[in-house]
């Protein structure tokens, strides 16, 4: 049965919700969406719950506990809410701390980016061998065996290195039925 009244409460539904996304809200430039300002976001209630301070909290218990209006179950549950409240403003001060260290490390990100490209456009340093000036012939081929050791095991981490790539991907291929 048609029933043009319900298709058009329908459209301007419609109409109003992509009306929503069209258009900034109130002291928002289009560039920069303000928190909220997304598909299927919860719209704030209009009137704010008092900020719980543990201070409130401490009163609340020794309102709940020289009350004689409340049942026992009542004030056991309203105990346990309020000690609830206390271990989440711990949980979200922990939070808030945690947020300001990160806040710190993401500004000091350009300063560590600039220094790695500093240190990066260095020329890498070339390791100078040094002989001591009463070295003998012995001695200098004994290093000299240390250090092609280190040359062969070097080499062969770095052939294995890059063999390594290839290596994951031939296991990955088997791993495939």
């Amino acid at each position: 049965m048609f029933r043009p009244r319900r298709i058009l409460v329908i459209l301007g539904c419609a109409a109003i919700w992509a009306a929503s996304f069209s258009s900034p809200v109130r002291g928002e430039t289009a560039d920069e969406p303000q928190a909220g300002n997304f598909p299927g976001a919860i719209e704030p209630a209009a009137t704010a719950l008092p900020e719980a301070k543990a201070e409130s909290l401490e009163s609340l218990i020794v309102e709940n506990k020289a009350s004689q209006e409340l049942t026992e179950t009542a004030q056991a549950e309203i105990l346990a809410v309020v000690q609830e409240t206390h271990t989440e403003l711990g949980r979200a001060a922990s939070f808030a701390k945690q947020a300001a260290q990160f806040e710190r490390a993401r500004q000091r990100v350009p300063e560590s980016l600039a220094a790695l490209h500093a240190q990066l456009a260095e020329p890498p340093r070339v390791a100078r061998p040094v002989a001591p000036i009463d070295a003998t012939a012995n001695h200098l081929e004994a290093r000299l065996a240390e250090v092609q050791d280190q040359l062969s095991e070097a080499q062969t981490e770095l052939t294995r290195l890059e063999a390594e790539p290839q290596r994951r991907n031939e296991r990955r291929l088997k791993g495939i039925p």
